[in-house]
């Protein structure tokens, strides 16, 4: 017996990289599981209530290579703040999530998560995680 619910994984990194990385459900709220609706077993991965890998925005898998490690945009040898906003539809705090943004602020300058150019989608880049990403 297994427990689903919707994860966010707000802070995966170290010093040469990071990634952000919703697990979303199909029921928001927790669910008691067992086997294939816990996405368990052989073929049952993706068979779940929830997403098991993620959809995450890891800035260097996108071949943004100059932007986060040492020296870099984000230089990850000195201090750094570090801000995942959750952005909604109509901008309230209770509105429908549209938009997982992550924003650095080091040496008092704000930096946006880099533009990455993902293939196939319609806008030309990406910098931050919505339902086309």
């Amino acid at each position: 017996m297994g427990n689903c619910c919707p994860e966010m994984d707000i802070w995966e990194a170290n010093s040469i990289s990071q990634a952000f990385t919703p697990h979303t459900c199909k029921d928001i709220s927790a669910k008691p599981c067992t086997g294939a609706l816990c996405g368990d077993g052989e073929g049952n991965r993706y068979k779940g209530l929830c997403d098991k890998d993620g959809c995450d925005f890891a800035s260097y898998r996108w071949v943004a290579t100059e932007f986060y490690c040492k020296g870099k945009k984000v230089d990850t040898s000195k201090k750094m703040t570090v801000t995942t906003q959750f952005v909604t539809k109509d901008n309230t705090d209770r509105g429908e999530l549209s938009e997982i943004r992550r924003v650095y602020v080091q040496d008092g300058k704000v930096i946006q998560n880099e533009a990455v150019k993902i293939k196939g989608m319609t806008k030309p880049t990406a910098d931050s995680l919505t339902e086309e990403f």
